[in-house]
């Protein structure tokens, strides 16, 4: 994305976060995958469903945080 910081895509949280979800891959995430895509076109229809202080990308940021942290990995350190 640095080489794009002039494209639209980049300046687009929308589209930043489309291009995001087609960066995973595999069948751990494909569901995940999924249910964010299915948000996002939420999110298209109605921006209010995103918090004032916020953004598209930072609440996809935080849900992919919550999904795929690795809770035990204090434990096994």
């Amino acid at each position: 994305m640095l080489m794009n910081y002039r494209a639209d895509i980049a300046k687009d949280l929308i589209m930043y976060s489309i291009y995001f979800l087609s960066l995973l891959e595999g069948p751990k995430c494909e569901g995940w995958v999924d249910a964010a895509d299915r948000w996002l076109r939420h999110v298209v229809e109605d921006p209010s469903m995103i918090p004032r202080q916020s953004n598209t990308w930072k609440e996809l940021e935080k849900c992919f945080k919550e999904a795929f942290s690795d809770y035990a990995e204090c434990e096994r350190a």
